[in-house]
């Protein structure tokens, strides 16, 4: 932990350590490790996933702590505590009391870093609303004030640090403070700023979001000023987003599943000079269950199916897509679930819009639904989805398990899958 709090600031002249810190950093928090720490506590291990694995979730978690208290707290103010926890303990071992009673000696916030943090099996994970802009009263000096508001809730149990990142229209970053949002609780965010930002990202570090959010904008703001003071940076909210209706199975969720070959896994023996001169090929790394394409020596194989980060993907938290490239063979890809009833019931499929382009011309996918009484075959024409939710049909379907799987022989084109929807078709 100490390491982890003086390597979290690491800079100054000390480059070439401060660049294997970075990469240490980055390797630690592949999205294997990510998992790791959705479902592990610091105060269970070992783990049943090996030393290797605990060990860099070890890192990578200490990291998060020692960033998120840095931040919390003023470095100066942490490195004193840390300095004199080292002092007064030198030679000698301390508890978790002493760590925490030395702590709040030195006025440190701590809670969830220290506490909840360190003990708990959870992170936290986040919604967000839209954001306005309103331009409001102007300053003394009559400089302008815009003011952007937006709500954040913390789904999860347990309490949560995120901070906000506005940009200027000359593309300028201005952070402001932390805010700590208790768990299953929301806050609305205003923030200040002299001209209207174009872009406005929450950064979530430790969470089942996994890094930054987009804070959008909402089109059906008004444009006019209003003559009112700011409000506080941070208030106390009720919002909650919408709830979604229908059945959601997304590409992360365990009702979806590929036909995946392992040994296109696996590391490369590496036996000869051309292995030499092509480098290492690093075990793919897995994100729920599919392999992600990074810079660690794995980039994906045709015919084989990776997973791809997309903003514009659905998403409860993260947001992202399984890929494959069509080479030789086909590639399919099933949405499982269950269905609560016998009725009509409607299926509609997510196309994330940034994947919209000339490689779906005449792009044709083969969809079965295969329930336990019957299968049917519907084709689907891609070049005709858009953006967002699509209508694929109408199902009469028993009560029950079904899966919808989507399948391209297009050779040497891809394929790219994100969510489906059921939703029960009214008699009115």
């Amino acid at each position: 932990m100490l390491y982890s709090i003086y390597g979290a600031e690491s800079g100054g002249t000390f480059d070439l350590a401060r660049e294997h810190r970075l990469k240490e950093l980055s390797y630690s928090a592949r999205n294997s490790v990510w998992q790791h720490a959705e479902h592990n506590s610091l105060a269970t291990l070992p783990s049943s996933h090996g030393s290797q694995q605990d060990l860099e979730f070890l890192v990578f978690k200490c990291n998060g702590i020692a960033r998120a208290l840095i931040r919390e707290n003023g470095k100066d103010k942490v490195f004193s505590w840390i300095a004199d926890l080292r002092q007064t303990y030198a030679g000698r071992t301390y508890t978790y009391d002493n760590l925490v009673a030395s702590a709040r000696t030195h006025d440190l916030v701590i809670d969830p870093f220290l506490t909840d943090w360190l003990q708990a099996s959870l992170l936290p994970g986040y919604a967000v609303s839209n954001r306005t802009t309103t331009r409001i009263r102007d300053d003394d000096n009559g400089r302008p004030r815009y003011q952007t508001t937006f709500n954040v809730r913390n789904l999860q149990p347990i309490s949560g640090y995120v901070r906000l990142v506005s940009y200027t229209p000359e593309e300028q970053e201005i952070p402001f403070p932390g805010v700590l949002i208790n768990g299953e609780s929301a806050k609305q965010i205003n923030l200040l700023t002299v001209e209207p930002p174009i872009y406005v990202s929450m950064q979530t570090d430790l969470s089942l979001n996994r890094g930054s959010v987009p804070i959008n904008l909402d089109t059906s703001e008004s444009k006019e000023q209003i003559d009112a003071e700011p409000a506080p940076f941070k208030q106390l909210s009720t919002w909650n987003p919408d709830v979604e209706g229908g059945i959601v199975v997304d590409d992360l969720d365990s009702g979806f599943a590929v036909d995946l070959d392992p040994r296109k896994l696996q590391r490369s023996s590496g036996i000869g000079p051309l292995s030499w001169l092509m480098g290492v090929r690093l075990e793919a790394d897995l994100d729920n269950g599919l392999p992600t394409m990074n810079f660690y020596g794995f980039d994906g194989e045709y015919n084989s199916w990776r997973r791809i980060p997309d903003s514009n993907a659905y998403g409860r938290y993260r947001r992202t897509i399984a890929y494959a490239f069509v080479e030789s063979s086909p590639v399919s890809g099933t949405f499982s679930t269950t269905l609560p009833e016998a009725s009509t019931w409607r299926l509609e499929y997510h196309f994330p819009p940034s994947w919209h382009g000339s490689w779906l011309e005449n792009l044709f996918l083969d969809l079965q639904i295969v329930s336990d009484a019957k299968s049917e075959s519907v084709e689907v024409n891609a070049e005709t989805l858009k953006g967002g939710w699509n209508h694929i049909g109408d199902f009469v379907l028993e009560e029950g398990s079904v899966e919808a799987t989507f399948t391209s022989d297009a050779r040497y084109r891809s394929i790219a899958l994100d969510a489906i929807r059921w939703s029960k078709v009214s008699n009115n």
